[in-house]
């Protein structure tokens, strides 16, 4: 079995690691100089050169010119990386951004995105969730039992937050666009809310959790939600609240970027691992 080249990422890449090398796959580590790794070997950038797989961080970049790779002692460059990559080598990376797939493309390197994966998207859904709501538990001066809790959208994150925070006592309200999203909602035992017509449902928001990645928060409808209330905003870049209005109006606003890899790593790390083992079927044959 051909070398596992785990690069960049953050915690959730070190268990992915982790996970690999425990399987008895050969894998090492590159980029994580600043993290203590517990059996995992370490590598240095030319590991890539002799690469039989290579595992990307979620997301692979956050600034559009290198890897993600906060625990690193080195920048590790798009086009760098895929140039010293061999070309029969698959790519698997999280949320793959056209200056990505460009890199990628430039240097004849397949590459493949577990993150649009929906068994990936299913397990990341839960600890996002969890992440959501131990932000409101900290965020807001009131239990989350009782509070008026208004999440937007209704994809598999925006189900888990309402179905947790609705265990957890809430009052929850859900906001989507579709007529059979709006009635599963009711039938889940949420107040079903159009999510085309917010104006007037934002005054008695305690906290306010947006899930779609689309700007459905500008700061016309900011500027109605109470000054006590609490928004987080899980979308993934650019995100659907305007945080600039959110700071001007002087509201608490969270933008809860990659929460699983904060909250629970290692349960984010295996779900990396078991959809990429899961796509090498389908690559590999």
């Amino acid at each position: 079995m051909s070398k596992f080249v785990i690069l960049g990422g953050d915690r959730r890449s070190a268990y992915l690691a982790a996970r690999a090398v425990s399987e008895g796959e050969d894998a090492a580590a590159v980029g994580f100089e600043q993290l203590e790794l517990i059996g995992v070997p370490r590598a240095g950038v030319t590991a890539l050169t002799t690469a039989g797989r290579v595992i990307l961080p979620v997301p692979v970049t956050t600034d559009q010119y290198s890897v993600s790779a906060p625990f690193a002692d080195m920048t590790y460059p798009l086009d760098a990386v895929f140039a010293a990559i061999p070309k029969q080598t698959p790519v698997f990376g999280g949320r793959l951004e056209p200056c990505v797939l460009a890199a990628a493309q430039k240097h004849g390197i397949r590459i493949f995105d577990y993150g649009e994966r929906e068994e990936f998207m299913i397990a990341n859904a839960i600890p996002t969730a969890e992440g959501a709501l131990e932000l409101a538990l900290r965020e807001t001066e009131i239990t989350v039992r009782g509070s008026e809790t208004l999440v937007l959208g209704f994809g598999r994150v925006a189900r888990a937050v309402s179905a947790l925070f609705h265990s957890a006592g809430a009052r929850v309200r859900t906001a989507a666009r579709r007529t059979s999203d709006l009635t599963a909602i009711a039938a889940l035992g949420y107040e079903p809310v159009d999510i085309r017509a917010l104006s007037g449902q934002l005054g008695r928001c305690d906290v306010l959790i947006n899930t779609a990645p689309a700007p459905v928060m500008p700061e016309k409808l900011l500027a109605e939600l109470p000054k006590s209330c609490v928004v987080i905003d899980l979308a993934s870049r650019p995100g659907g609240v305007d945080h600039t209005a959110a700071k001007a109006l002087g509201l608490r606003c969270i933008w809860a970027l990659s929460l699983p890899g904060k909250v629970a790593p290692k349960t984010a790390g295996d779900a990396i691992w078991n959809t990429v083992r899961s796509m090498l079927g389908e690559v590999e044959g």
